[in-house]
């Protein structure tokens, strides 16, 4: 099997989609992509009932908190927008938050996925509804 095995790597022939500078200019444009006020508080909202559950022992963490408004933007500018919608924090949530859970062992099996779900239904958006652009306070859609 040794002797078989090709003295080059098949990494030899990959070529890069993108350099070191691409991937800068990428994270820059997503950092200036504006998240609300409104928005961030609900993701903070979001990710603080997940501390607070019953059906949770070890709900995310506030660096969660953090990378999913990270993803949002992200989503955001791949959806061609330099703000964030409601939309893109209902549609991140599960998968950005759902592996960071520790359900309770007392509770009959309930999947993270659902839990977080169910929170984003139990959830209000309240004023995060309305998404601040240009100083203008538009509905999400």
């Amino acid at each position: 099997m040794l002797d078989g095995h090709p003295a080059s790597s098949s990494l030899d022939d990959i070529i890069p989609a993108a350099n070191v500078a691409e991937v800068c200019a990428l994270i820059d444009a997503v950092r200036e992509v504006h998240i609300s006020a409104s928005l961030r508080e609900y993701v903070i909202n979001l990710v603080t009932a997940t501390r607070t559950h019953p059906d949770l022992r070890l709900g995310a963490s506030p660096r969660a908190t953090m990378h999913l408004a990270r993803a949002c933007r992200a989503y955001a500018a791949l959806d061609g927008r330099d703000y964030v919608i409601p939309d893109d924090v209902q549609a991140l949530a599960v998968p950005v938050l759902a592996h960071r859970l520790l359900p309770a062992a007392a509770v009959p099996r309930r999947m993270p996925e659902q839990l977080v779900a169910d929170l984003l239904q139990q959830l209000p958006l309240g004023r995060a509804a309305l998404t601040t652009v240009d100083g203008e306070e538009r509905e999400a859609c």
